[in-house]
């Protein structure tokens, strides 16, 4: 190992770099300005406990578990490790089964093949091409 110490291993060290950078580095990305002129505070207040999201009256709601998986149709589903223990929507449209979380579209599941796919994020319009 040599003599220079890990940013890893020493956070005040990390936090220094990144102050360093942040404040005396030019960005090209910024016309060659430096990050900090850009920054400013968020005039929002932060909110370390948000309210759980509220979906539509009516709405099929239910829990991912720890693992990130919900029960749906009948089994466990791998959804997503990150949404673990939070609410999901659950559409039915037909044979297929869409889990949204918040407002965000997830996963499209097919019981009857037992199969799940990530969505598509961006769908082009009909008159745009790829």
């Amino acid at each position: 190992m040599s003599g220079v110490p890990s940013l890893e291993i020493n956070p005040p060290l990390k936090l220094a770099a990144l102050a360093w950078r942040g404040t005396r580095r030019p960005h090209e990305a910024l016309g060659m300005e430096r990050p900090a002129s850009h920054w400013q505070p968020s005039p929002r207040r932060y909110d370390p406990q948000p309210p759980r999201w509220q979906y539509p009256p009516g709405a099929i709601v239910g829990k991912v578990d720890t693992c990130g998986r919900p029960t749906l149709a009948g089994r466990k589903w791998r959804i997503s490790s990150a949404l673990a223990g939070e609410w999901e929507q659950v559409v039915k449209l037909g044979e297929r089964i869409q889990v949204y979380y918040c407002t965000t579209l997830v996963r499209e599941l097919d019981p009857a093949i037992q199969r799940s796919t990530m969505v598509e994020r961006w769908m082009p319009l009909p008159h745009q091409e790829l």
